[in-house]
């Protein structure tokens, strides 16, 4: 597990919650925290997080409205679009997450050699 989280670069919770949706079901929030010890209220940030790399498919978003209250104790409205499922993506769409990943890390790293060479 160790080796494949560091070249993945995954945290405890992004890979237990990938673990749980290799087995090929699509897995509510609920369940994702049921199945692994991940707090629900976290489970959404980390299947963003994980949608945004590529890994994870989310379904059926819907709207949540909540009251925050400020440092100044004032009070407001905010709407939050959360996930209803979660589905790990194909293979294939990891797999082209990664590459684009790694070629934007190569062309950051070249560019900061250009610069320290010119």
């Amino acid at each position: 597990m160790e080796n494949l989280t560091q070249v993945l670069n995954l945290n405890k919770y992004e890979y237990a919650f990938l673990k749980e949706l290799i087995k090929g079901e699509v897995l509510t929030a609920t369940e994702i925290s049921k199945l692994t010890e991940i707090p629900r209220s976290r489970v959404y940030d980390v299947g963003e997080k994980l949608e945004a790399r590529g890994f994870v498919k989310c379904h059926d978003k819907k709207v949540i409205e909540t009251t925050k209250t400020t440092y100044l104790n004032k009070k407001r409205n905010i709407k939050k679009i959360l996930p209803k499922s979660f589905e790990l993506a194909s293979l294939e769409s990891i797999k082209e997450s990664i590459k684009k990943s790694i070629e934007v890390q190569m062309n950051e790293k070249m560019k900061a050699l250009d610069v320290l060479y010119s």
